[in-house]
């Protein structure tokens, strides 16, 4: 995720769907059987599905398969990026904030570390979400733009007949705590937050500048956003229409390193990724079946998880 999409990208959208249509091209946005892509990695006795997910789903967006379900019902274990159900996650995220936020104590405020030209933007800011100006100051300054593209979600798209509620893993482990089976975390969700801000504090900050510049461009954070879905699924949607098709190509466009950055593509997507393979192989010398649901970038591009399972000569069959 970046900025520019996050963000100028919602305007851009917000437009478009701000153009009249009718009740039933927009019923027709979701009328379609779903495919979403399904990769399969086996020996003989272990079993691993790989599943690309979406963290917050289009309510009416329908995205299982027979063959998903399938699944689902046959494995014994569901692995997702970091699993809701990890204790011990959440208390190593609660140490981890204490421990930033005692060290943000030693750094300037972000007024005084981002561009002049951006000031009064930021004040802008501010003013319109309400979010305190000393909590930008101390927090990692490429977990600004993620918290107030956040807080615009909570007034925004979780609203409407069109808006979004809640991810696919989400349903998937609500799922398998019902039926008792086992949950597990492919990473230390903390240890990539850790990662993200140590990278350089001029790219950091780079990411805050952007973010600023792109609210200048188009005048007001409500015209970024305001995406409540009000117009076309087709064009609020299209994504996340793609993925549920089984269109990954779609999912690479703004997970480039061009896009995100040479530090944040890194820690983002190349270093999970290959963390992830080393996790994968190491459990495919374990018996069992497994479902692993990760985000639906890591399984798109050059650097896919896929390319580099493939790399380490493990075979990778799409199946859906």
């Amino acid at each position: 995720m970046i900025m520019k999409k996050l963000f100028l990208g919602a305007a851009a959208l917000s437009s478009l769907a701000a153009c009249t249509t009718t009740a039933s091209r927009q019923s027709a946005a979701f009328d379609f059987e779903p495919n979403p892509a399904i990769w399969k990695m086996a020996d003989e006795d272990t079993t691993i599905y790989i599943f690309g997910t979406i963290h917050m789903l289009p309510k009416r967006l329908k995205w299982r398969t027979a063959a998903f379900n399938r699944i689902v019902k046959d494995v014994d274990t569901l692995v997702v990026e970091t699993a809701e159900t990890d204790e011990e996650a959440v208390a190593g995220l609660e140490q981890m904030l204490d421990e930033m936020l005692e060290r943000s104590t030693e750094q300037k405020p972000l007024m005084d570390r981002i561009k002049p030209e951006n000031r009064e933007t930021l004040k802008q800011l501010v003013e319109e979400t309400g979010l305190p100006l000393g909590m930008f100051d101390v927090l990692p300054g490429w977990m600004v733009p993620f918290m107030v593209y956040f807080q615009s979600l909570e007034e925004t798209e979780l609203e409407g007949e069109y808006g979004v509620q809640f991810g696919v893993e989400t349903v998937l482990e609500n799922e398998f705590q019902k039926a008792q089976k086992q949950i597990l975390s492919i990473e230390d969700g903390n240890a990539v937050i850790a990662a993200l801000s140590a990278l350089p504090e001029d790219e950091q900050i780079g990411m805050v500048d952007q973010m600023l510049e792109e609210i200048r461009t188009v005048g007001s954070i409500d015209k970024i956003a305001d995406v409540e879905p009000k117009g076309d699924p087709t064009v609020d949607f299209a994504e996340d229409i793609s993925w549920a098709k089984g269109q990954i190509a779609t999912l690479e466009s703004g997970l480039t390193e061009a896009e995100l950055g040479k530090g944040m593509y890194r820690v983002l997507i190349i270093d999970r990724n290959r963390a992830w393979t080393d996790w994968l192989i190491e459990r495919l010398d374990r018996p069992g079946k497994i479902l692993v649901a990760v985000g639906a970038g890591h399984l798109a591009g050059k650097d896919s998880l896929q390319s580099m399972l493939t790399a380490r000569g493990k075979t990778v069959e799409r199946i859906q």
